[in-house]
């Protein structure tokens, strides 16, 4: 079969488990061989194999920062957060989300890559200075500013002179 165009074939895809602990369990339920790597394990489960990264056993390592985010151990977590080094932006802030969210147990984690980008922007905006929200507001036309605003606010600051000009504006157009 074909990849469709721009995405790789499915056989550059691979399957992977993550757990915090070793699963005896599983290991013993399926073939779980050890791959050279320290808590890295290829597993055999049905038809699929499976790559199983155990936190608690994976190297102290630069590029295991991101998995160590993740650990069961405080000190990894340390070792992980002083280590890591996003490429992207987003990706970044995904991973300090993802971090807060497992740490604090929070159950009603989003489902979508959506949901994650409006609870992401509403924090981002929590967290602007002044300048930086006037700096935005400043991108927007005043029908966007504007946009959703009951008549009350809208003329709120408006001088008693500013008002009486309006007025008379609203007047000239309906004569």
């Amino acid at each position: 079969m074909l990849p469709a165009r721009g995405y790789p074939p499915e056989t550059d895809f691979q399957l992977y488990a993550v757990a915090t602990r070793h699963p005896k369990g599983l290991c013993r339920r399926a073939d779980c061989c050890p791959t050279g790597l320290d808590g890295v394990f290829d597993l055999r489960w049905g038809l699929h194999d499976i790559r199983l990264i155990v936190l608690g056993n994976i190297a102290k390592h630069r590029r295991n920062a991101p998995w160590e985010l993740f650990s069961a151990d405080i000190e990894r977590v340390r070792h992980g957060a002083r280590h890591y080094q996003g490429y992207r932006p987003e990706a970044e802030r995904l991973l300090y989300e993802l971090y807060l969210r497992y740490k604090l147990e929070i159950p009603d984690m989003p489902y979508t890559m959506a949901d994650f980008m409006r609870e992401s922007l509403e924090h981002i905006m929590d967290d602007m200075t002044d300048d930086q929200r006037q700096a935005f507001l400043e991108r927007m036309s005043p029908e966007e500013r504007l946009r959703g605003l009951p008549p009350e606010e809208r003329l709120r600051g408006l001088s008693a002179e500013e008002l009486r000009r309006l007025k008379e504006l609203l007047r000239q157009q309906e004569g």
